[in-house]
């Protein structure tokens, strides 16, 4: 496959939109664009051949684009038009368009619609989460206890997956690849994980899974992890050569953070959570599940590490209102039914979150207070630490509760209440709530 780079000023390119049905690239009038990524952004900047026609209306609206340019090909999906310049006399006329999804080096000619029917994103540090390795290395001591040589073997673990909704599968492996020259060899061998389709889907049908498993890692990591790299298949004509559907992925949501996301933890930190304590790959379909059905209850969790954190009195209100979202939506099961939302949460955590905060009921009843303070009392003051305290661990027994419901069991909280990061956190709270 073919990488273009589109980083060192763009390439010059013709553009057909593309949407169920594809252009004819002979007889079809192209758009004329320039295309660069800069940034968290791929954009298209097309000459309007026609402005008048656009002048006073609505920006276009593409469903796809495919380009053929200078060296290569690609596949423009998840398109928005962004901008438009209208100029008359010896000015030229332009349209700007962002595209959050780019599939490079795309069999133009076999090229059917603007759907998928595959996604993969590759994720470098994750081992130990996913407790998945292909890595084996062998260090060689002489008697004085001296290095003398190393050796690394690689091998493909099994694949898991596991069906999604109807028509989609979900794929964790462990992959490799060797570059570089004799004396300088590159070896990468990250976790993959594929969503792919039985019939073609549009882009966000088999992109969602795969946000929802990253977020999983920035909760798990307590920052941003990117994806390293990618591919995908677009929805092509069969053809008879095996392994020539591939295309090399680019996707703003999976490899790039906002300016304000924190940056993951080394790889050397253990995960707050492993993929075994949420019940392996079938916890995960269990997670995109929740996730998809209760973003109101997810979304205070797993925002931040998209977008960055808020300030402590907006977290506890963001996170109550979750809390509060998440205990009525498990109605009319009898720990559900009453009012008291965090106090409820907080006794169905067990013994870990019991010793990590000292009493869960003082601490409940200190956070809905906090809370209501901040919703009705305009004057309310207290001290900043006490509030970020309250904030951070409103956020950890939400995340706690989800990961428990996914799981089936304690184990997830049991391992986050549990771990090193949290230790100086639960020494404060103890201090007050023990």
């Amino acid at each position: 496959m073919v990488d273009l780079d589109l980083t060192d000023g763009g390439r010059l390119g013709y553009f057909w939109p593309v949407t169920d049905t594809v252009p004819n690239l002979e007889d079809d009038e192209p758009l004329r664009g320039w295309l660069r990524r800069t940034g968290r952004e791929t954009l298209l900047d097309v000459l309007d051949e026609d402005p008048i026609a656009r002048h006073g209306i609505d920006l276009p609206h593409f469903g796809g684009l495919v380009g053929v340019l200078q060296g290569g090909s690609v596949l423009l999906l998840e398109v928005r038009t962004t901008n438009a310049s209208v100029a008359f006399g010896a000015q030229a006329s332009w349209l700007r368009c962002s595209s959050r999804t780019v599939l490079e080096d795309v069999d133009v000619e076999r090229l059917r619609s603007n759907r998928l029917r595959s996604l993969r994103a590759d994720f470098l540090g994750i081992g130990y989460w996913a407790g998945m390795r292909s890595t084996n290395e062998d260090w060689d001591y002489d008697s004085d206890g001296l290095v003398k040589g190393f050796s690394l073997a690689l091998t493909s673990d099994e694949r898991l997956t596991v069906p999604l909704t109807k028509g989609l599968q979900l794929t964790l492996s462990s992959e490799w690849n060797v570059g570089g020259t004799d004396d300088r060899r590159v070896i990468t061998a990250p976790v993959s994980v594929t969503c792919r389709a039985t019939v073609p889907r549009p882009t966000w049908d088999l992109l969602r899974p795969l946000v929802q498993v990253q977020d999983l890692l920035n909760v798990a990591y307590q920052g941003s992890v990117l994806a390293t790299s990618g591919a995908g298949v677009a929805d092509l004509e069969p053809d008879k050569r095996p392994g020539t559907d591939g295309s090399v992925l680019w996707n703003s949501l999976l490899m790039t953070a906002s300016p304000n996301a924190r940056a993951a933890a080394p790889v050397k930190e253990l995960p707050l959570f492993s993929l075994q304590a949420i019940g392996g790959l079938p916890g995960v379909r269990r997670w995109s599940n929740l996730a998809t059905r209760h973003p109101r209850a997810v979304t205070p969790v797993v925002g931040p590490f998209r977008r960055g954190f808020a300030t402590a009195d907006v977290t506890v209100r963001d996170v109550a209102a979750a809390i509060e979202y998440w205990v009525k939506s498990n109605r009319p099961a009898a720990w559900a039914m009453p009012k008291q939302y965090a106090q409820v949460l907080a006794r169905r955590l067990g013994t870990a979150f019991s010793t990590w905060v000292g009493d869960p009921e003082r601490w409940a009843k200190e956070f809905w207070s906090a809370n209501n303070h901040l919703k009705h009392e305009p004057g309310y003051e207290v001290e900043d630490q006490y509030l970020v305290d309250l904030a951070v661990s409103g956020r950890y027994v939400l995340l706690a509760s989800l990961l428990n419901r996914v799981a089936g069991t304690r184990s997830p909280g049991k391992e986050i209440f549990e771990n090193h990061r949290l230790s100086a956190l639960g020494e404060r709270l103890r201090i007050i709530y023990a």
